[in-house]
């Protein structure tokens, strides 16, 4: 070998080391050979049937008539009272919320004020399920099976653990947000047209989560391992956005108890694996039927975490490079999600010694592993295919269970996620009575989850 050629081979070998590992973590999906308006018509009804089941379901259902927590003080008090979208960088509890605001701006909008809770849960609704499809289409470079695909995607609207408290309301679409921004940040997209919309949701959500720096490994990656400017964009908005989100966390001050780190990790894994596998009613039901002995809880969890790491670990042994680097990365997220999710937020409360209370701390570890028990099953299945069909008609029966339990939900049973209390209309009827009794510019309306939560809106807009 000449000098010359010596010279060369080195960073011919790194660029060439570079773009293997790039493939292997932002694999490029082939072409779809679906023809476009068959592909479009799909899309849409899918859109309009996730619609259909969140606000069908009985917890749906209810929030069709009731104002739910911050969806009400914050964003629709913000949007009637003051020029629209001045608000759009305001930060709540250490983080940035600009897509809920932007709901709430289109609801004042569009619609009367009489109408502003069906608004917000059609409206919320409507971005879960746009999460659902976007996981759908920008999955296809690591998970090209269809059907897997679906199943990952069907998880945002059907896994029991989404329909509870982050139900059809926008204080909660958060969690959803993350996880269709996980898969974003691992997509490569084919076209310009697919990268600018992958800047454009980077740069919403990243404006919208609070654990959007737990990514800004793979956005480095992207900046790192990707040559074309139009892929490494992408990962520079994460870290901008990131980078604003932690600056506004550090200064604010959220009120959290002392945490307990037998109860914070016993609390992130019955969470994050039995009440994926189970729902939280079932969770629920068997925390409290263990009547505060802990063994009961550590066996059940220690079960579904042996179904969820056993599975994941048998996949990892049998795949290919990329799907070994994506089951990492969805079972380390899962468990970091689960785990910080709580710790910044913990509360006596959220411990599961006694009973399973706000089960939206789930939600984002529970996608996050239910996907790697889909890509799991899909990749034993091509070396073991009795294994994986056992292993899938097992988690398929759960999740069919669950989702079957939250269309005959009986609102009276312990634990039920169907709202009950002060509905919008009966909240207006009382706003608009204090309006003309009192006089005063501003008002106060009633919402839920509890008497104290209130919205305050003008009294012109009651007239």
């Amino acid at each position: 070998m000449s000098v010359p050629d010596a010279e060369t081979a080195g960073p011919t070998a790194r660029r060439g080391r570079r773009a293997a590992i790039g493939e292997a973590v932002f694999p490029v999906a082939a072409p779809s050979r679906a023809r476009p308006l068959p592909r479009a018509a799909a899309y849409l009804a899918a859109f309009l049937a996730g619609i259909a089941y969140l606000v069908l379901i009985p917890a749906g259902r209810s929030h069709l008539f009731r104002v739910w927590a911050e969806d009400g003080k914050e964003w629709l008090s913000d949007a009637a009272r003051d020029v629209p979208l001045s608000h759009l960088f305001d930060p709540l509890g250490g983080y940035f919320h600009a897509v809920p605001r932007v709901l709430a701006q289109a609801v004042v909008t569009v619609l009367p004020v009489d109408l502003w809770a069906v608004g917000m849960a059609v409206g919320a609704a409507a971005v879960r399920v746009g999460c659902a499809l976007l996981v759908f289409h920008v999955a296809r470079g690591h998970v090209p099976s269809s059907v897997a695909r679906f199943a990952i995607a069907a998880s945002v609207v059907l896994l029991p653990t989404g329909n509870s408290d982050t139900v059809n309301n926008a204080a909660n679409l958060h969690w959803f947000l993350f996880f269709a921004l996980c898969w974003t940040m691992l997509w490569r997209p084919r076209t310009r047209a697919g990268s600018a919309g992958a800047i454009l949701f980077t740069a919403a959500a990243g404006l919208s989560v609070p654990l959007g720096l737990v990514l800004s490994p793979l956005a480095i990656a992207r900046i790192v391992l990707l040559p074309r400017w139009r892929d490494k964009t992408s990962g520079l908005v994460l870290l901008v956005t990131a980078g604003a989100v932690l600056a506004v966390a550090i200064g604010a001050d959220r009120p959290r108890a002392e945490v307990d780190a037998g109860a914070l990790a016993l609390s992130a894994a019955t969470r994050s694996t039995l009440v994926m596998l189970i729902g939280p009613q079932a969770a629920g039901d068997l925390i409290v039927a263990s009547g505060g002995r802990l063994w009961p809880i550590v066996a059940a969890t220690a079960a579904a975490m042996l179904v969820v790491l056993g599975l994941a670990g048998a996949a990892f042994a049998l795949g290919r490079p990329p799907e070994r680097v994506l089951l990492a990365g969805l079972v380390l997220l899962g468990a970091l999600c689960g785990v910080a999710s709580l710790a910044v937020n913990w509360q006596d409360f959220l411990a599961v010694h006694d009973e399973l209370r706000t089960p939206r701390y789930s939600t984002l570890p529970a996608l996050l592993l239910f996907a790697a028990l889909v890509v799991s099953l899909v990749v034993i299945a091509r070396r073991r295919r009795p294994v994986a069909i056992a292993a899938g008609a097992l988690v398929g029966i759960l999740v069919v269970g669950g989702a079957a339990w939250q269309l005959a939900d009986d609102p009276q049973a312990p634990g039920s996620p169907v709202v009950d209390g002060i509905t919008w209309e009966d909240a207006l009827d009382d706003a608009r009575t204090d309006c003309r009794e009192i006089g005063h510019e501003n008002v106060k309306v009633a919402i839920l989850p509890h008497d104290g939560w209130t919205a305050v809106l003008p009294c012109d807009l009651l007239d």
